[in-house]
C-alpha cells in the first residue's frame, strides 16, 4: 500500500475535525435518569453543538458531527441545523452503547441510520463506534447500510485513525485529531515515526 496513494496537489497530510454529539444518550444508555449530576448530556444539544457550529462556520472549518440515534430524536432541529449549515452528520450508535451488543447490533445500527437519513434527507456515510468496540459483523453491517467511513479506536492521546473505505472497498488509514468537550483545540507534536505505519 505504501507509495500507491497520493493526495492531490502535493498535499502530504490531511486533518479532519470531528465532534461527538454525546447528548443524553450517554445517561439513558447507562440506565441513569438524565437529571442533576447525570444531566451533562443535555448541554450538548442546548449549547455545546450550536457553539461548535458557530465557531466552525465563522472560520469556515469543515467538520463531521457524530450523532447517536437517541440524541437525534431528542434534538432533531439541531441535527437538521448541522446538515443545513453544510456539515456532515455521521452515525454514533443509538444509545451510545458501551456494552456488548450481541444480536441487537444490526437493529441498532439500522435504527440510527434511518433516523439520521430521515432527519437530514440523506443517509450517513460516516460511523464512529460509541464504545470503540466492533464485532466480527460490524463492518459487514455498515457496508450493507452504505457507510464508507469508519472511525477506529484511539491510537494515542487525542488522536484517532479513520479508515476511509472507497467504493470498491480499498482502505486508506488517516490520522485525525479529537476535540475536547471544553471547546478548545488541543495540540500535540507528532513525531514522524509515530505515523510511519499510515501511508500518505
Amino acid at each position: 500500500m505504501k507509495g500507491k496513494f497520493r493526495w492531490p496537489d502535493g498535499v502530504r497530510c490531511v486533518a479532519l475535525l470531528t465532534v461527538d454529539f454525546d447528548g443524553p444518550s450517554h445517561e439513558i444508555g447507562r440506565k441513569l435518569r438524565p437529571l442533576g449530576i447525570n444531566s451533562w448530556g443535555r448541554y450538548s444539544g442546548r449549547r455545546g453543538v450550536p457553539r461548535y457550529l458557530d465557531l466552525f462556520e465563522k472560520y469556515q472549518i469543515p467538520a463531521t458531527f457524530f450523532v447517536s440515534g437517541y440524541d437525534a430524536e431528542c434534538y432533531p432541529d439541531v441535527v437538521r441545523d448541522i446538515h443545513r449549515r453544510g456539515f456532515e452528520v455521521g452515525a454514533h450508535g443509538y444509545l451510545h452503547e458501551g456494552w456488548a451488543l450481541g444480536e441487537e447490533e444490526g437493529e441498532l445500527l439500522a435504527r440510527t441510520h434511518h433516523i439520521l437519513a430521515d432527519l437530514v434527507g440523506q443517509a450517513p456515510v460516516g460511523y464512529r463506534s460509541p464504545s470503540g468496540r466492533k464485532t466480527a459483523r460490524t463492518m459487514r453491517l455498515l457496508k450493507e447500510l452504505g457507510s464508507i467511513q469508519v472511525y477506529r479506536d484511539p491510537v494515542f492521546e487525542n488522536f484517532f485513525v479513520i479508515d476511509l473505505v472507497t467504493r470498491n472497498f480499498e482502505t486508506f488509514p488517516m490520522v485525525i485529531a479529537a476535540l475536547s468537550y471544553a471547546l478548545r483545540l488541543q495540540t500535540k507534536k507528532i513525531e514522524t515515526g509515530d505515523l510511519s505505519r499510515f501511508p500518505l
